[in-house]
């Protein structure tokens, strides 16, 4: 009885121990790969101030500083055309789709980057002429006091 409970708490022992009794292997040594940058995506949207438009080629070249460039918009870059857009200054969208402007859109004018300040002269009031005294009676307001108390009945 005793030899049993000695090799069932022995095989058990040996199950728990697992391979604990072979040699370890040494943990495999990490090699680091050199970070690459990827390139510049071709294709996506970018918001941004035309900074100078060339023509190269038979193509208008725009020079975008990239104003937003979150939920995977495109970095500010010199991104081309087939047909001149808009021109330096303004505030575009741009869907760019290999290297190529397809579409832009314009979201404000250059013109409105004013940097003088217009006067405005003061407007002359013109002399009213005369009114009636029932015009001057008619134009007063008539203010009504507060009510004290209120009684409703039901008849």
């Amino acid at each position: 009885m005793f030899r049993l409970k000695f090799l069932n708490l022995a095989a058990v022992l040996l199950v728990f121990s697992g391979c604990a009794f072979f040699e370890k292997k040494p943990a495999p040594k990490i090699v680091q790969k050199p970070v690459v940058q990827k390139p510049a995506p071709v294709k996506g949207s970018l918001r941004g101030v035309i900074s100078s438009v060339t023509y190269d080629g038979g193509r208008y070249c725009y020079d975008i500083k990239s104003i937003d460039v979150l939920n995977g918009k495109l970095p500010s870059g010199k991104y081309c055309a087939d047909k001149f857009y808009f021109s330096s200054g303004d505030t575009v969208y741009a869907r760019v789709s290999g290297g190529f402007v397809t579409e832009m859109l314009l979201i404000k004018s250059g013109t409105h980057h004013v940097t003088h300040k217009v006067k405005k002269t003061p407007k002359i009031k013109s002399p009213s002429p005369a009114k009636s005294p029932q015009q001057e009676e008619s134009n007063k307001k008539i203010l009504i006091d507060v009510p004290k108390s209120e009684n409703i009945s039901f008849d």
